[in-house]
């Protein structure tokens, strides 16, 4: 900041330049007033003196007695005020002989001898005396004149008053020099100060005129030097930046061209991306429209009347085609990831079966590396999860496959285990065991890498080994879980990922417990993870079961148990139990069947059922495939155990009084009649259409449950179809639409929810996929018309329901049903609101919550209503429905129903005390647990 003085140049001049003449003035006249003063004192005490000196003369003439006249005479001068003659003694010093004076005449004022005869200076009245010594007669004798005052005073006046004239004449003057010299330091300080103004403003040429003082001429002559540097150093500017103007001019053409080429690049990019994602989805839906036919198909046939070997080669066509299936899941998950484009589906999924099924996949790639390969369940896995089925097992692909290249004679073991990690949520972990002996460090010092790194390789980096890795780990990552590696030298290496998924509680009770109570297996298996494998499976579906750990002589064991009355009701005898050739092993079963009476099940590697398949056939019961199929398993379960039942006392869900009716829309034909069949093994009346005209003539001619729509179709596809019904569904009740596509990729699912569609399925479509569908969409309209039934007979809360919501835990199912209570008055009075609104969102987003907040509480009739308001308001928001809210029917309708039942609930917390009823509750469920 600049340093500022209010100080003006002027000022500074005229105190600098006054300053010393004015002092100097004023002590000069001092000076000079006090010397001439002086001087006119002089020269009038001589005046006085001669006059003095004058009459003492007289005085020496005259006799006596004239000596008074002559004193008055001499009073008679202006300048004499009074006149004393005194006679001295003789004897004395002086001041005896003036103490001892005697005046002999006066004339005048009359004074002491002391003021008169001791000092030559004034009286203490300030009156000047002189005086003259004579002698008369022999005696002496003094002549003391007093002096009038007053022309000496007159005379230092006029003295001090030219003084002070001369004091103001020197100020004016040195003041007139002070000011001109201000104002020429003013001009000069001017000019420079209009000179770097104009400079400051961009003139550089500007130049100061010389001046006369040398100083200011320097100063001028250095201004005018760093103007002609300044002028110069603008000059090289202006010259450079008119240089970087071309040059930047020359850039940014090039630039401008490079931006056409790129933007040309990046078209033809997009346009060769765009090529490539419909040349991917065109041979994905070429690829995966007949493997849904093969896939479909092979497993119907293998719920017919086959024997083992058509089974085993039915087994073989269906991992082959999975497998094809998952290459091409690889791929076109490859591409997605790069593109960031990927996106998980969250559908129900049995992991326990998925992991068989990826087995089942590689089972002859381990085979060839003599592998056995094991899937061990933890008891505590639920039943059906939510997640991504066709991702989960491509990843338990990828793994299993990774382990099975990189070993050789062993076990390939896949272990499931799951921890309750929320109310509904678990964390699944699934590790795969191999040995790794024929991993070269290069190979593992890769996949440490990979897994360090947790990035997917691009198709130039990615090898055999890591490619598949790194698929999974990307989808793993997407999963939100982790992966890892943990290396061991006695138990080999384990592969292992955790995963979160949420337990679908609609589902995971869904079909009958398998009981098999009542029948006693004996397993003769000489490898103890399969053995294990087969003995947690049986015992879970409550079959007693032994182990026979020394196979070689299993033959004596079976004799002593025959012995005993201890023969089991099935054998499962292992092909390598015995060493022998097949013709001895033929014996033995025939020993076991003719002798013991045992029921034999073989179980063996496809390679080794097929050498010994027409020897055995007409002995055994059945033969079972490695590696084991629970499904495989439970059917000859059921065939050799002696009574089988299933637990038909567990509640079914609600069931509809009449048969579902179904449309199916597939352009395929193969397609269409497999739907039919899957579906009707639903005990589901289907109706089928071959292209989406002829679904909506059906359509309007007939009221269906449920339609399973194909997505690519020639003519109308089905989302102009799809679309077409919903227009026609204005104000009527929705009717669930399945999409059906061969597009794998599950981001076409926000896509075809926005265009009408309810749910999304992929091909190819599995049986366990199509029920879960059926039951799911059917239970949420049966249940909803059953319970809109008994709404009016049913309590508004059921307690023991929000006990069972909160796993049992009857304090925070009371908090839970309160936090909903206090809640409720607030979101009725916004429902009512909602009335005079025109947009769908706002209430959809009110209710969905409430609708959140009913699932964990027992209140099945306020539930029943928000779900079922929940379901149209979202369908309004995807049709992009607008209008006033108060004029759809069927949303006020429903608004008004929601309203009804907060108002029971509000009037049964008024009426109830929650607190008795919960402790009521906890007292019931402490009598059950002690019972």
């Amino acid at each position: 900041m600049a340093y500022q003085s209010n100080r003006s140049i002027r000022a500074t001049a005229l105190r600098f330049g006054l300053t010393p003449a004015l002092l100097l003035t004023l002590l000069l006249g001092v000076a000079f007033t006090y010397l001439q003063f002086k001087d006119r004192e002089a020269l009038y005490l001589s005046h006085g003196s001669a006059i003095a000196e004058q009459t003492a003369h007289a005085l020496g003439s005259l006799e006596p007695q004239g000596w008074e006249d002559l004193l008055g005479r001499i009073l008679e001068q202006p300048e004499v005020l009074g006149a004393h003659l005194f006679r001295l003694p003789r004897v004395g010093d002086r001041t005896a002989r003036v103490m001892g004076a005697e005046l002999v005449a006066n004339a005048g004022p009359r004074l002491q001898v002391e003021h008169v005869l001791l000092a030559n200076a004034p009286t203490r009245d300030s009156t000047p005396i002189v005086r003259a010594p004579f002698s008369a007669a022999g005696t002496d004798y003094v002549l003391a004149l007093q002096l009038h005052p007053s022309p000496f005073g007159v005379r230092a006046y006029q003295v001090l008053m030219l003084g002070i004239l001369a004091f103001l004449l020197c100020g004016i003057v040195a003041s007139v020099w002070a000011v001109r010299l201000a104002d020429r330091l003013n001009r000069v300080f001017a000019q420079f100060g209009n000179a770097m103004t104009s400079a400051a403003s961009g003139n550089l040429n500007v130049r100061m005129r010389d001046f006369e003082t040398r100083e200011i001429g320097d100063l001028a002559a250095q201004f005018n030097h760093m103007v002609a540097a300044l002028e110069f150093q603008r000059r090289e500017i202006l010259e450079s930046h008119e240089q970087s103007l071309d040059d930047l001019r020359e850039t940014l053409d090039t630039m401008e061209e490079q931006n056409i080429e790129l933007d040309l690049a990046r078209k033809k990019a997009q346009e060769a991306n765009r090529g490539k994602s419909a040349f991917l989805a065109n041979t994905s839906h070429e690829f995966r429209t007949p493997l849904n036919g093969i896939i479909g198909f092979t497993n119907l046939l293998l719920k017919t009347e086959t024997n083992e070997l058509q089974q085993e080669y039915l087994r073989t066509i269906l991992r082959s085609s999975e497998n094809l299936l998952s290459t091409i899941n690889d791929l076109m998950d490859f591409s997605r990831i790069e593109a960031g484009t990927l996106v998980l589906d969250h559908v129900p999924v049995d992991v326990a079966r998925t992991a068989e099924e990826a087995l089942q996949i590689l089972a002859p790639a381990a085979y060839d590396h003599n592998l056995e390969m094991v899937s061990i369940a933890d008891d505590q896995l639920p039943s059906t999860l939510l997640g991504d089925p066709a991702r989960l097992k491509q990843i338990l692909i990828n793994l299993v496959g990774n382990a099975i290249q990189l070993s050789r004679n062993g076990d390939v073991v896949l272990r499931i285990s799951s921890q309750v990690t929320g109310e509904s949520q678990n964390t699944v972990r699934i590790s795969v065991n191999f040995p790794g002996n024929v991993c070269s460090p290069e190979q593992r010092a890769e996949i440490h890498v990979l897994l360090r790194e947790r990035n997917m390789p691009s198709q130039s980096q990615a090898s055999a080994n890591t490619l598949g890795l790194a698929i999974s780990g990307s989808l793993i990552k997407q999963m939100d879980g982790v992966m890892g590696l943990d290396e061991n030298r006695d138990s080999g290496t384990t592969l292992w990922f955790d995963v979160p998924m949420a337990v679908d509680r609609n589902f995971s009770s869904a079909l009958p417990a398998e009981n098999l109570s009542g029948s006693r297996w004996l397993l003769i298996d000489p490898n103890s993870k399969t053995r294990s494998q087969l003995a947690r499976q049986l015992r879970r579906w409550q079959a007693s079961v032994v182990e026979l750990e020394n196979t070689r002589d299993y033959l004596n064991a079976i004799q002593q148990m025959w012995q005993q009355s201890e023969l089991p009701d099935a054998v499962l005898l292992d092909v390598k139990a015995s060493d022998e050739e097949p013709q001895t092993l033929e014996e033995q079963v025939a020993r076991l069947v003719n002798d013991y009476r045992c029921r034999v099940v073989i179980q063996g590697l496809p390679a080794e059922l097929r050498n010994c398949y027409d020897s055995l056939r007409h002995l055994v019961a059945g033969f079972i495939s490695k590696p084991l199929a629970s499904d495989s398993l439970l059917l000859i379960a059921k065939r050799v155990s002696p009574a089988t039942t299933t637990n038909e006392k567990r509640s079914a869900p609600a069931v509809a009084t009449r048969q579902p009716e179904v449309l199916a829309v597939d352009d395929n034909d193969a397609n269409r009649r497999l739907i039919a069949a899957l579906l009707e093994n639903l005990k589901v009346k289907v109706t089928l259409a071959k292209s989406g005209e002829e679904a909506l003539e059906k359509f309007a001619l007939q009221s269906f449950d449920l339609v399973f729509m194909d997505i690519q179709m020639p003519g109308m596809d089905g989302i102009e179809a799809t679309q077409t019904i919903r227009r026609q569904q204005q104000g009527k009740q929705r009717t669930p639409i399945i999409a059906i596509t061969a597009h794998a990729g599950t981001e076409e699912k926000a896509r075809l929810l926005a265009a009408g569609f309810d749910d999304f399925l992929g091909k190819p479509i599995t049986e366990a996929q199509l029920g879960h569908t059926v039951q799911r969409w059917m239970q949420l309209a049966i249940t909803a018309a059953a319970e809109q039934k008994s709404l009016p007979e049913t309590s508004p809360v059921d307690i023991e329901n929000c006990v069972t919501l909160s796993n049992g835990n009857v304090e925070l199912a009371r908090d839970m049903l309160r936090m909903l209570l206090d809640s409720l008055p607030d979101e009725r009075q916004q429902l009512l609101d909602m009335l005079g609104t025109e947009s769908p969102q706002p209430l959809h987003e009110l209710i969905h919550r409430l609708y959140g907040g009913c699932c964990y509480c027992g209140v099945p009739p306020l539930r029943t209503a928000a779900e079922k308001l929940n379901r149209t308001a979202k369908a309004r928001v995807e049709e992009g429905w607008h209008g006033l809210i108060n004029d759809d029917p069927v949303l006020s309708g429903q608004i008004n129903a929601v309203v009804r039942e907060i108002g029971k609930l509000l009037d049964w917390a008024e009426e109830k005390d929650i607190d008795a009823l919960f402790l009521v509750e906890q007292g019931l469920l402490k009598q059950g647990f002690s019972s």
